[in-house]
């Protein structure tokens, strides 16, 4: 079932990692805030350490989420909400690698099948999909090119962030009815 893969993943594998870091090249939030330097996730922001400011946000879209889907449950809901959820988690969160993003893909492409008629779905799942290639070529540089390289600017990586946190709170703010 999705639930324990779910837990797993992010309680598991992730809130346990070997990684300090408050993002592992991962273009979100924290990358936003703090790149080009790797910073411990300890950091203080806001005057709390940056984990504490990231779960706290997760925390607080789950809650919203978890209202909404309360609220109108159905199978195309549930879908949804846990695609936002998904992708909190990996804007949000610490210790985020850029591959994180990929369960908000599987998600929101079984949202869209119950969900065929919202339109905007498919203009966010195209633009996160290039902002996802973008990010996972950026340390993995098979095969070589030297003009995509070179594009990898500290402003380039925040704009990508920037887009993606754009694309959260435009799916976020505008909740849809999806019924199945």
């Amino acid at each position: 079932t999705l639930t324990p893969w779910f837990i797993d993943l992010y309680f598991n594998r992730v809130l346990p990692g070997d990684y300090t870091f408050i993002t592992i090249t991962a273009f979100n939030f924290w990358n936003l805030i703090f790149a080009p330097q790797f910073v411990s996730y300890l950091t203080p922001f806001l005057g709390l350490p940056a984990y504490l400011v990231g779960w706290s946000l997760v925390g607080t879209v789950l809650i919203i989420l978890a209202k909404r889907l309360y609220s109108s449950p159905n199978r195309a809901g549930l879908f949804w909400q846990a695609t936002l959820l998904a992708f909190a988690v990996f804007l949000f969160a610490p210790k985020m690698a850029s591959r994180y993003l990929y369960p908000a893909f599987a998600l929101l492409s079984l949202a869209m099948v119950f969900a065929q008629k919202i339109k905007h779905l498919w203009i966010a799942y195209v633009f996160m999909s290039i902002g996802y290639l973008v990010n996972m070529y950026y340390l993995w540089w098979a095969p070589g090119n030297l003009g995509l390289e070179h594009l990898y600017t500290d402003i380039n990586t925040k704009f990508i962030s920037i887009t993606y946190i754009v694309i959260f709170m435009w799916l976020f703010i505008k909740p849809q009815r999806l019924e199945n």
